[in-house]
Formats: structure tokens, sequence, C-alpha cells
């Protein structure tokens, strides 16, 4: 059978660019979580009237710790979108 227009190959869109558009969503969407995750962190400490920050030091370095996490995991998903997009 024929294709309906002969002078163009049908589109067929690759498995890989589609990884590498899904890499850059997701790694933009992490990047965007990661920096909510702190803008959390100060909104929590103003809202429970500031204060002591060492009494806070402990909540502070789980949220820090949980925002670099997934701003590295972020990143990476970025770059791996990056590199495969061609």
């Amino acid at each position: 059978m024929q294709h309906a227009f002969p002078h163009q190959a049908p589109r067929v869109q690759s498995s890989r660019k589609r990884l590498s558009m899904a890499g850059l969503i997701v790694g933009g969407v992490l990047l965007v979580l990661a920096v909510l995750i702190l803008v959390l962190l100060a909104a929590l400490f103003v809202l429970g009237g500031g204060g002591d920050g060492e009494r806070f030091a402990v909540v502070i370095r789980g949220f820090v710790t949980t925002s670099a996490v997934v701003g590295a995991v972020g990143l990476a998903s970025l770059v791996f979108g990056l590199i495969t997009r061609k």
C-alpha cells in the first residue's frame, strides 16, 4: 500500500526523543519542587513566630536534605534530557 503523500516519509517520534522530553519535563518539575521545599521551610519558620533557630535546626536539616536530594535527582534528569536530545 502506498503512503498518501509519497514524497514525505511518515513521521514517527523516536523513543529517544520522547525519553529526552520526559527527562526535561521531570527534571524541571523536580527542580521547582526542590525550591518549593525550601520556601516551605522558610514559611514554616516565619509562621511559627521565628524564634530560636537552634531548636528549629533539626527540622531545617531534614528539609534541606530532602530538598538537596530532590534537586540532585532533578538536575540529573535535566542533564540526561539535554544529553539525549538530538
